[in-house]
């Protein structure tokens, strides 16, 4: 019969062998454990080492090759966009030095910047959907104005006609422009929108241009409504593409992910050029392409994002004498 002295027998026994096996094992395991951590430490430090040096090494030549492009990108871009007239549509948040950038490398490349537009986050909050109808409804019956037929969609539809003919046709006379200021006037005057330079001069291509940021916030993103994120943008993008004769989207990187206006617009369809490499001097210089593709009828998407064909046009549209040349 098994009494509780074997029950308390056995049961030393077990301590015991676990107190050896803990005691062996801290002993003679140590060192090659030891060892074999160390050496993979020592292992993970060295390839750290080689991935800072190769970053760096890749930093260097960016750096240099951007200088170089930088150097070069006047004979690069030069007659791209001769004779042609451009305006620039802002998204809110657009970074003034990009912006500039951008304008430099399309007159460089011969277009007429006719002006600017910047629009408010007050114009992409649905919110204002009501107040956005009856300003146009207002203004496109402004005396002097060659008023276009508006839709019967939605309010930031029939804005987008009518902005897009403000924008992107030329006036017949000084009275007709004086109308077109009007209009700008009272989309500014009502919180939407604000301009610089003389849009209203019409121009032939629209270069729009979306933040370095990833966009919206995420209580504008909502699918269930129509005017919702960038909605009100893409939809005057499109209006203006019709009206005039090219259009480009651009956005830095960051614009290609998922909430930004590059990737709204690749969203929607193909109607559109789209760039998502704006910013420096190789991306600003492939916008330009893109705008001088645009302006003959081709639509592409460029970059290194989501969505994108190639990184540049392919092949890089001829400057006016190679064509005449051919």
């Amino acid at each position: 019969m098994i009494d509780f002295r074997y029950h308390l027998v056995s049961l030393v026994g077990v301590f015991l062998a676990l107190t050896v096996g803990i005691v062996l094992g801290s002993t003679m395991l140590q060192d090659p454990l030891l060892d074999r951590l160390n050496a993979d430490a020592a292992q993970m430090r060295d390839e750290a080492e080689e991935l800072r040096a190769e970053k760096d090494a890749a930093d260097r030549r960016y750096a240099g090759v951007t200088a170089l492009v930088a150097a070069w990108s006047g004979d690069m871009v030069a007659d791209q966009l001769d004779d042609e007239r451009v305006v620039i549509v802002e998204a809110p948040g657009v970074d003034a030095t990009t912006r500039d950038q951008l304008a430099d490398q399309v007159t460089a490349a011969g277009a007429t910047m006719t002006g600017r537009v910047s629009f408010t986050e007050r114009y992409l909050d649905p919110a204002e959907a009501p107040h956005v109808r009856d300003l146009t409804d207002d203004l496109v019956s402004e005396p002097e104005l060659d008023s276009p037929e508006l839709p019967s969609g939605g309010a930031y539809e029939r804005a987008a006609v009518l902005l897009a003919s403000v924008l992107l046709t030329a006036p017949e006379d000084a009275d007709e422009r004086s109308a077109r200021e009007t209009v700008l006037d009272g989309f500014h005057d009502g919180g939407l929108l604000g301009y610089g330079g003389q849009p209203a001069r019409g121009a032939d291509l629209a270069l729009f241009l979306g933040p370095e940021g990833m966009g919206t916030p995420a209580d504008s993103t909502n699918p269930d409504d129509p005017d919702a994120g960038y909605a009100p943008i893409l939809a005057l993008a499109e209006a203006a593409d019709a009206t005039g004769d090219g259009t480009v989207i651009a956005g830095a990187p960051e614009s290609a992910q998922e909430s930004g206006l590059v990737a709204h617009a690749r969203a929607a369809g193909d109607a559109i050029t789209t760039v998502d490499i704006a910013g420096d001097p190789a991306g600003d210089i492939v916008t330009v392409y893109a705008l001088a593709g645009a302006a003959h009828g081709n639509v592409g998407h460029y970059g290194i994002g989501p969505g994108s064909d190639d990184y540049l046009p392919d092949p890089v549209p001829p400057a006016p004498d190679e064509e005449d040349d051919e």
